[in-house]
């Protein structure tokens, strides 16, 4: 095809548009699963260098203003932050998606009130009997309510 009827832009030329962010917030679990590299005791002393809510809410916003409108929540465990209900109610009310993976162990009544909202739930299952999930979580005996 001759040159003057291929409109043709490079990659480079294109706009960069920021549209989803995935988020850590914290590499802190409760369970030790044996496949899990970037573990963390619930009481490690990382805790303390984990990003503040508001600091959180400033690169929700800064990435909202670049164009982000979905955001992967994770961990760790991101339940075991004590301000994870106002982290992610802050990042519903700024997005028009999200997703969260999350072991579940965590879930009380209240939180599961906020995970109605719109969104993905990605719950790990490791194993159907108790005895292959206590294997791979190293927690033996957890008791799901």
């Amino acid at each position: 095809m001759p040159q003057e009827y291929v409109n043709t832009r490079k990659m480079r030329d294109l706009p960069r548009l920021l549209l989803a962010g995935s988020i850590d917030l914290t590499y802190r679990c409760n369970n030790n699963c044996r496949h899990c590299w970037l573990w963390r005791a619930p009481d490690a002393k990382e805790k303390k260098e984990e990003l503040s809510f508001a600091r959180i809410q400033r690169v929700v916003d800064e990435a909202r203003a670049l164009g982000c409108r979905h955001w992967s929540v994770s961990g760790g465990e991101p339940m075991l932050r004590p301000d994870f209900m106002d982290i992610l109610s802050y990042i519903i009310r700024n997005s028009s998606g999200y997703s969260l993976n999350t072991n579940g162990t965590l879930i009380t009544p209240k939180i599961a009130r906020l995970l109605k909202a719109k969104g993905d739930k990605k719950v790990a299952i490791y194993g159907a009997t108790a005895k292959v999930h206590d294997h791979i979580t190293r927690n033996a005996g957890l008791q799901y309510v």
